[in-house]
């Protein structure tokens, strides 16, 4: 038992040590060794539908997102996105009225020139009927979404209002 003790002390000391020039110990050797296994990780399965090229992955992340009964627009910049929400707004009957993250507000994206819609920055409280924030990125494979938390994109924009609209730039898909 205390040479297994010593064992794992040396190889904790050998790791603290400053000195590149010491051998690996037995617990970096084997293949449980966790400095072994980021040198020689072994390549995992990659599927046909991961090899995509950029095309490839934002038509497949459509296919999946609209599999998963979300509606999806396209616009080629920034200056588009108020319009197609008011139209999304429209198609579905409800309020013109958005609370938006702190990272898409006026200086980002040009709300004003619609005039019917209204535009508030902040977090929601569950009152609202639609947000508007964007994702960190989308994954193709499924059509998910993936967002971050923080001052700048508060959570409850994704949750709270029953209609989330999200922006994802297909260079993050």
């Amino acid at each position: 038992m205390s040479d297994a003790r010593d064992d794992i002390l040396a190889e904790i000391r050998a790791a603290a040590s400053k000195d590149k020039g010491e051998a690996l110990g037995p617990y970096q050797r084997g293949h449980f060794g966790a400095r072994n296994r980021l040198i020689n990780h072994p390549a995992n399965l990659i599927p046909a539908r991961g090899k995509l090229g950029k095309k490839g992955r934002v038509d497949l992340f459509i296919r999946e997102a609209e599999r998963a009964n979300a509606t999806v627009a396209r616009v080629s910049c920034l200056a588009g996105v108020p319009g197609e929400v008011v139209r999304f707004l429209t198609k579905n009957n409800l309020p013109m009225f958005l609370k938006i993250a702190p990272e898409i507000s006026e200086e980002i994206i040009s709300w004003k020139d619609q005039v019917m819609l209204r535009v508030e920055e902040g977090s929601a409280n569950g009152t609202e009927n639609s947000s508007v924030n964007c994702a960190f990125a989308g994954v193709a494979e499924t059509g998910t979404l993936v967002v971050l938390s923080g001052q700048r994109s508060p959570t409850t924009l994704n949750f709270l209002p029953s209609s989330h609209i999200c922006l994802v730039h297909a260079s993050k898909i």
